[in-house]
């Protein structure tokens, strides 16, 4: 069992067993940053950027 803070877009994912529940009051707003080496073409990073830039709609 455990607990995790996650973006509320994270809610439409299905993953047996978790339950999305939202906070009682207002969540803050939160940015999100990521860098990485241009030259670094890994089918690895190249398929976490698109995961992560798919949620945040930037895909």
């Amino acid at each position: 069992m455990g607990i995790a803070f996650v973006p509320e877009s994270l809610q439409s994912s299905v993953l047996a067993g978790v339950a999305f529940c939202p906070l009682a009051d207002e969540a803050p707003e939160l940015q999100l940053a990521m860098a990485w080496q241009h030259n670094q073409a890994s089918p690895s990073l190249q398929g976490f950027l698109q995961i992560v830039m798919g949620h945040r709609g930037l895909a």
